[in-house]
């Protein structure tokens, strides 16, 4: 029953494109948020229950909130749309995507291995504790005694798992990057995201492995800054990706320390899409 709730309430063309739902019981109730992709990115959903939670003790209480002034994501894609407006071929973030674009075969990357026949695959949510609180304060350490940092380390790991299961010389990538770099977005709710290639030669040593990783994330941030569709349109192309890596430190988020106590989880929907 929610399930055709939200994919009826949720639909891009649609506005809203979001829904609130709620399910009380004796003594608690569920807060339920809804998006689609197309108006909210990470970040965003992530902040909603810090905001919430904010708004409904201010209420309680008869104080006024302190949540902070956010600015429209419509002055922000109109500020972006005037900034590449006149984008050329010359522009490195254009050459940034030329150059995987020709490495990888006139073709967006794919997954390092082969998947087999996906036919009409249903996206699903899986989460996998892969460190506890004190094993990733030492991954982070470990990587920065080297010259990395966690991001870049744990690129560093899927490069060496590809070229473990798939023999692969080089890793490649569409990554998400955010573009939130002037304070009046931080507390927006948009889509402040931008795509850019990642592809670094998979090396033994792990310390060579990891700055590589991490000049190359560096200069990724960058060509982010640049839209997807902005970067297409340049290179006259239509293509879309098919490998992403994302990766967002949760810690950075107002009220994620309290997401335990409040037993908030974050769900993607079960959407098909073969390619």
């Amino acid at each position: 029953m929610l399930e055709k709730v939200f994919d009826a309430n949720t639909k891009p063309l649609n506005w809203p494109p979001y829904v609130f739902v709620t399910i009380s019981r004796p003594g608690c109730t569920t807060l339920i948020v809804a998006s689609d992709h197309s108006v909210t990115d990470a970040y965003s959903m992530a902040s909603v229950p810090y905001e919430i939670w904010e708004l409904y003790c201010a209420a309680i209480r008869g104080v006024a909130p302190r949540v902070a002034p956010a600015h429209g994501y419509l002055d922000y894609a109109a500020s972006e749309r005037a900034r590449v407006s006149d984008l050329t071929d010359r522009h490195s973030a254009i050459e940034h995507w030329r150059e995987l674009i020709a490495a990888t075969g006139g073709q967006l990357p794919g997954f390092p291995v082969p998947l087999g026949a996906l036919g009409d695959a249903v996206q699903q949510t899986r989460r996998i504790w892969l460190f506890d609180a004190d094993s990733a304060l030492r991954f982070d350490r470990a990587c920065r005694v080297q010259g990395g940092h966690t991001a870049a380390g744990i690129f560093a790991c899927l490069a060496l798992a590809g070229r473990a299961l798939g023999n692969q010389k080089k890793f490649y990538s569409v990554v998400p990057f955010h573009t939130r770099n002037a304070s009046q977005w931080k507390h927006s709710v948009g889509w402040y995201v931008g795509m850019s290639p990642v592809s670094f030669k998979v090396t033994d040593a792990f310390p060579d492995l990891l700055r590589s990783v991490r000049l190359e994330l560096k200069r990724a941030r960058r060509t982010a800054q640049v839209p997807f569709s902005k970067a297409m349109e340049v290179l006259g192309r239509t293509l879309r990706d098919r490998f992403v890596v994302s990766y967002m430190d949760d810690r950075v988020v107002p009220g994620s320390d309290c997401w335990a106590r409040w037993r908030t989880r974050f769900l993607i929907s079960r959407c098909s899409d073969p390619q």
